[in-house]
């Protein structure tokens, strides 16, 4: 998908490197069909991913418009999430997936690998209380992996490991290597 819309993003103009996290179970993967039944077996992410505790996953694209003024960083975004999460309307009022300019790089890059997001995902995606949701399980997760008190902890379960001949700096680390 990162390739596609790698692609896509150099022929509206601009630079897009395409991102894989280190640990293949923190990138974004297609909910079940039932939004529910997959919150209920997965939780909303927030301690599901093998990405060791500490470890920042840094996208090389935030370099690129970092850089970007204002204008250049709002049209950037505009080429590469313009319709996200869902496909956009086209002139005929239906949703138009294959056209880049209508629904952005990065649905044009979803749809042409998995399909159209359904409906109701888009519908629960804009839904103000999926967004508070969302920023709240940013912030605790982000809260969690800056907590001094879980780096003590790491650190012991470490010392502990390393006297049973296993070299490990977290729990995270172990689960990543198996």
């Amino acid at each position: 998908m990162e390739d596609l819309k790698a692609e896509c993003m150099k022929e509206q103009g601009f630079e897009y490197i395409p991102w894989y996290p280190e640990e293949p179970d923190a990138a974004v993967s297609p909910v079940l069909e039932d939004p529910i039944e997959d919150a209920r077996l997965h939780g909303y992410g927030t301690f599901t991913t093998d990405v060791p505790v500490g470890q920042e996953l840094v996208d090389p694209n935030e370099a690129i418009t970092s850089a970007m003024s204002e204008t250049e960083r709002a049209a950037y975004d505009a080429a590469l999430y313009r319709g996200s999460p869902g496909p956009s309307p086209s002139a005929d009022g239906e949703d138009d997936l294959s056209d880049p300019n209508l629904v952005g790089c990065d649905a044009w890059a979803w749809d042409a690998l998995y399909g159209p997001v359904p409906e109701e995902i888009r519908t629960v995606q804009e839904d103000p209380r999926y967004v508070e949701i969302n920023q709240a399980v940013s912030d605790i997760t982000a809260k969690i992996a800056s907590s001094p008190d879980l780096a003590r902890l790491n650190e012991a379960w470490s010392e502990c490991m390393a006297k049973e001949g296993f070299d490990y700096l977290s729990p995270d680390e172990a689960v990543a290597d198996t």
